[in-house]
Order: structure tokens, then C-alpha cells, then sequence
């Protein structure tokens, strides 16, 4: 109701305007622009904060002005602002539609549109297709993200593109994958104005970067991520904070505690509805919950939140026929440059074969016999390279398998082990503090070797409690900021040693 009457209000504001404005802009084509302009500003503005019914009001406003005044840059745009809301509303045909007449209309004339509609497709195919399907339409975007002349506006085109990868590889349970493609990001991030990047790349980076530690039980570190993400949100007035509930209700439900998975999943759930989207989230949040509940012993409610699954999988019919749809696409562009490539080939054909056969004839017999040299010099030398690769390797993992087993073993000999594989760790460490004593810095070993608090104590015969106050003791010798990850920061610091 709220919403409604807002945008009655917007409606009303803007006619007002219009008539106060119109015989003025009808004349002056440069006024027009100016107008339409502000309506994309005004998108810009409530999409980044997700509201969707705003932003779409204000995407339809500035694609009738373009089409009236024939402004091929704002008809563009609009309907890719367009596309943009129908996928949050999980309208893909919808949004298919819209991305093909703004690719019709801008050709590859406007770099950066074309890079949003190549993300704006992405998206799609990670819905209704594959993770492979994204992909590939997302790296069509990489040539014309790389015209950008801009550092900040390429910086922020390639974490977006690489957030929308990497999404697609957490929906595909890819984790490897996802961690590749957010390591780019943290190199990218440092190198540009954080504070000059929209507040939707920014935190879902930092949520998804909590996906790998959840996976792995790092429950600190993830947590660590998730909620530099929600403060971020918080700090900058961002609405959408979903995917950081989520990621706090698979974690509870991962270790089992379900009232408070309930908790956090309620929370996402009711965020998302307030902001009016749907994202795959939506289904498993529905299946998720009736699973709690059933642990709960709450049958009513798990019940209740089986049929809301049963019957969002139902609602989201599109998904098929969008499937069918991107199918076809990918068919018919498929088709095209099978025939760009035969075209290409025939002429390719035509204009050097004769040319060819007087080159071949010619250089025949001398280019085999210094062909011939060059392979078998260039087989040796590869031979000893991969025989002295593997051996390095071989002799690498052997050294770390070894200390990882001291380590489980609780073997006196662990730390001075330790010591001749990683000489960098230790007296990194003894740089910042050298009355460090040798428990300390074999716990600190067991953490640059990744071992959780649960391991710790296990192979240490101590308890959790234990091991987490010798980690806040740690950070009190080695003065390491509360809101840093000591297993980060130990391996950073003997990284910057090295």
C-alpha cells in the first residue's frame, strides 16, 4: 500500500512537471535529452538500492519520452534499465525481449551499454541454463570492458562481471571456481576508490567471499565477511541485505542449530520480500525451512513452507519457457557465425591457395629439416623441465604432508619441522613480537597451517574454549586488530616477509 501510494505521487509529480515543461522541451531537442537523462539518473538511484517499483516507474517514464522524441541512445538504455528489473522479478522472457530491442537499437556503438546487456544475459542463462552458459555470455563483455579508458568505471565493470561468474559457480556448487574468480576482485578492489563502488557489487563480493570458509567450517572467518558485508549495506543505507541472512542460515543449518537458521532465513526471506524479488535463494529458503521446522518438531510450519516451495516452483514457469528461449538464441547465434566462419573460410581459400602451394614448394624441404632440429631441441629441453617440476613437487607436498602429520600428532618435533619448511613464518613472527615462547609460536604454526579451532584442540588434547583464548591472547602479543582474521593475517605477514 505504501508503495502505491508513492508511486501515485511520483506519477502525479511527474505529469505536473511534464505539462509545466512540455511546450519548452517539445521545441528544444536538447532539453528533451536533459529530461530523459534525469529519469535514467533517477533509475540509476533507486535500482542501486533496490527498489524495484521506482526504479521500474522510472525506467518506463524515460523509455516513452525516448521513443516519442526518437532519442536512440535513451530508447537503448531504457530498455536494458527495463530488462535489468524484469530479471529481479524473475520475468526472463520479459526480459530477453527487452535486451534484444536494446541491442537492436545500440548495435555495438556504446561500449559500456553493451557490456551491461552481455551482464544483464548472464544473469538470465545462470537462472534458466548452466553455469557454462553464463560464463560464456558474461566473457563476451571482457573485450569492451578492456575500451573503458577509465580506471574506476573498468575497475567496477570487471567486478561486476566477475561477481556475476562468480555467482553462477556457487549456484553450480563450483567452489574452486567461485574462489577464482573473487581473488580477482580482492587484487582489483585495493587499486580503486572503495568508496566510489555501488553498494550491490561491494557486498555481495564480501558475502560470497564468506561461501568458501563456510564450506570449510572457517566459521570465524566467514563471519568475518558476511558481516563486513551487512555493515557496509547498513553504513551506506542499502536495502538488500538477503544474502547475508542467507549465508547466516546456511551456516546455523550446517551446524545444526535450526531455530537459528529459522531465524536468519526469515529474516532473507522477509527482506526480499519487502524489496519485491526473486532470486533462486527464494526456492531453497521455502525447502530449507521446512526442513528446520521438521527438525524443530514444528510440523505445522514445515508443512506450511514445503507448499510455499512446491508452489514457487510452480509460480516460476518461466523458468522453462525462458529455457526454450535462450536455447533457441544461443542456436541462432550459433548458426551465424558457423556462417560468418564459412563465408570467411571460402575467401580465406580463394585468396591464398596459390600463394600457398609457391610457398610450400619452396621453402619445403628446408623448413623441414629446421623444423625437425627445433622439435627434437625443444622435446629435450621440455623433458628435463617436467622431470625437474616434478620432482620439485613431489618433493614440496611430501614436506608439507609431512609436517601436517606432525602437527596431528602433537609430535615434539612438529615446530622445528615446521621451521625448515616455512623459515619465513617464524621469524616473520618473531620480527613483531621475539619474546614469543615456543607454545605460542607452535600454535601459531597449527594456524598458518589452516587447522580450525575444533582440529586444534583435538590434536593438542585441549578444549575449544581453550584454543580461543590462546587466540585472543595471540592477538593481544602480536597486536592484531579485532576486525582482522588471524588466520589472514598470519599468512600475510609471512608473505610480505618472503
Amino acid at each position: 500500500m505504501k508503495t502505491k501510494i508513492i508511486l501515485i505521487l511520483l506519477s502525479t509529480y511527474t505529469i505536473l512537471y511534464s505539462q509545466s515543461t512540455a511546450h519548452t522541451a517539445s521545441n528544444n531537442p536538447k532539453l528533451q535529452k536533459e529530461e530523459i537523462q534525469s529519469l535514467l539518473a533517477l533509475f540509476n538511484r533507486k535500482y542501486q538500492n533496490m527498489e524495484l517499483d521506482a526504479s521500474e516507474f522510472y525506467a518506463k517514464k524515460a523509455l516513452a519520452k525516448s521513443i516519442k522524441t526518437k532519442y536512440s541512445y535513451g530508447i537503448a538504455y531504457s530498455y536494458l534499465y527495463n530488462a535489468q528489473v524484469a530479471i529481479d522479478k524473475a520475468k526472463f522472457n520479459t526480459a530477453l525481449q527487452l535486451l534484444r530491442k536494446a541491442e537492436k537499437e545500440s548495435g555495438e556503438d556504446i561500449p559500456l551499454l553493451t557490456i551491461e546487456i552481455h551482464t544483464a544475459r548472464a544473469k538470465i542463462y545462470d537462472m534458466v541454463m548452466s553455469s557454462q552458459a553464463c560464463i560464456k555470455e558474461q566473457k563476451k563483455a571482457f573485450p569492451f570492458i578492456e575500451e573503458i579508458t577509465d580506471k574506476q568505471k573498468r575497475g567496477i565493470l570487471q567486478i561486476i562481471a566477475n561477481n556475476t561468474i562468480s555467482f553462477s559457480y556457487l549456484h553450480e556448487g563450483q567452489i574452486d571456481s567461485l574462489s577464482y574468480y573473487l581473488a580477482k576482485n580482492d587484487k582489483l578492489i585495493p587499486t580503486l576508490s572503495e568508496a566510489e563502488i555501488p553498494t550491490r557489487p561491494l557486498t555481495d563480493f564480501y558475502a560470497l567471499k564468506a561461501v568458501p570458509f563456510n564450506k570449510n567450517k572457517q566459521y570465524d572467518s566467514a563471519n568475518f565477511y558476511i558481516n563486513k558485508s551487512i555493515r557496509i549495506a547498513q553504513n551506506r543505507q542499502y536495502k538488500d541485505i538477503s544474502l547475508a541472512y542467507f549465508l547466516k542460515g546456511n551456516q546455523a543449518f550446517n551446524k545444526k542449530v535450526y531455530d537459528s537458521a529459522v531465524s536468519y532465513y526469515l529474516r532473507s526471506l522477509k527482506n526480499m520480500e519487502e524489496l519485491d524479488y526473486i532470486t533462486i535463494r527464494t526456492g531453497a529458503i521455502f525447502e530449507r525451512l521446512s526442513i528446520a521446522y521438521s527438525k524443530l518438531g514444528d510440523v505445522k510450519n514445515s508443512n506450511e513452507y514445503k507448499l510455499r516451495f512446491i508452489e514457487h516452483q510452480k509460480q516460476m514457469h518461466e523458468y522453462s519457457d525462458a529455457h526454450y528461449t535462450v536455447i533457441d538464441e544461443i542456436a541462432a547465434e550459433r548458426n551465424e557465425k558457423e556462417q560468418e566462419h564459412i563465408n570467411k573460410d571460402i575467401f580465406i581459400i580463394i585468396s591464398i591457395f596459390l600463394l600457398l602451394i609457391i610457398i610450400l614448394i619452396y621453402f619445403f624441404y628446408k623448413r623441414h629439416v629446421h623444423h625437425r632440429k627445433k622439435i627434437n631441441i625443444q622435446e629435450t629441453i621440455i623433458s628435463k623441465e617436467e622431470e625437474k617440476n616434478f620432482l620439485l613437487e613431489r618433493k614440496v607436498n611430501k614436506a608439507f604432508d609431512e609436517v601436517v602429520q606432525l602437527a596431528k600428532e602433537n609430535s615434539p618435533e612438529f615446530l622445528t619441522r615446521f621451521k625448515e619448511v616455512y623459515p619465513e613464518v617464524i621469524s616473520s613472527l618473531l620480527s613483531v613480537n621475539p619474546k614469543l615462547q615456543i607454545s605460542e609460536l607452535t600454535f601459531c604454526a597449527y594456524l598458518y597451517l589452516n587447522f580450525s579451532s575444533k582440529n586444534i584442540a583435538q590434536y593438542t588434547f585441549v578444549t575449544p574454549r581453550a584454543v580461543q583464548l590462546r587466540k585472543n591472547r595471540l592477538r593481544k602479543k602480536l597486536n592484531i586488530p579485532s576486525e582482522d582474521d588471524i588466520y589472514l593475517w598470519i599468512k600475510k605477514i609471512a608473505e610480505n616477509h618472503i
